[in-house]
């Protein structure tokens, strides 16, 4: 059986973007657990505007305690409402933020990685 997937080879969406800093959408806020068992948020964001719109990113912060610093920065960026009781994952969806992204070497292929969360300029 041959299953047609025309344009398969014309993808850009598995190509890493060049480093820099690129308006996102977050589409995605979803808790969940790491390979080593502790607790994670996994992210996906859309590049919204530019050469690489549509584009996704994908990363994850970590709730261990020594590590919030990180998804205190995102909520900031963001502009997400949070206290000491945890944010809304839903109130995450759809806000607009800056990612700043560098690129990595994994498993051999190049890939994105978000280093840095600012708020948009708009």
């Amino acid at each position: 059986m041959i299953i047609n997937v025309k344009g398969l080879e014309d993808t850009e969406d598995f190509k890493a973007m060049p480093a820099g800093t690129y308006t996102c959408v977050i589409m995605k806020c979803e808790e969940t657990t790491s390979k080593s068992g502790n607790q994670m948020i996994d992210w996906e964001a859309d590049v919204r505007e530019g050469e690489f719109e549509g584009h996704k990113l994908f990363w994850n912060t970590s709730l261990v305690e020594k590590a919030l610093f990180r998804l205190v920065a995102l909520l900031d960026a963001a502009g997400i409402g949070y206290s000491n009781e945890g944010f809304a994952t839903e109130d995450a969806l759809g806000q607009v933020v800056d990612l700043k992204v560098t690129q990595e070497e994994y498993e051999g292929k190049v890939r994105n990685k978000v280093d840095d969360y600012l708020p948009t300029k708009d």
